[in-house]
């Protein structure tokens, strides 16, 4: 399955909000982070969260993640 996604990554045809926790213990954020930046052929936003793990939405630093989604959406999008 991560074969197919990184295939794909290319085929993403619109603006990119990428969040990362930096204390993920789930994936390797950095292996993942150059993955994303390597494929990704349109504008991307990308923030590391120093206070979450793996589900950033959820985590120690959500209310600035909703912030800069929000920021995200009505600037760049």
């Amino acid at each position: 399955l991560r074969k197919l996604a990184l295939g794909a990554i290319t085929l993403i045809p619109c603006k990119t909000f990428l969040a990362f926790g930096k204390l993920d213990a789930a994936i390797d954020v950095q292996a993942s982070h150059n993955a994303m930046m390597a494929g990704l052929k349109t504008p991307t936003f990308c923030r590391f969260y120093e206070n979450s793990k793996h589900v950033v939405t959820l985590d120690y630093d959500r209310d600035q993640v909703a912030q800069d989604l929000w920021h995200f959406l009505n600037h760049f999008a």
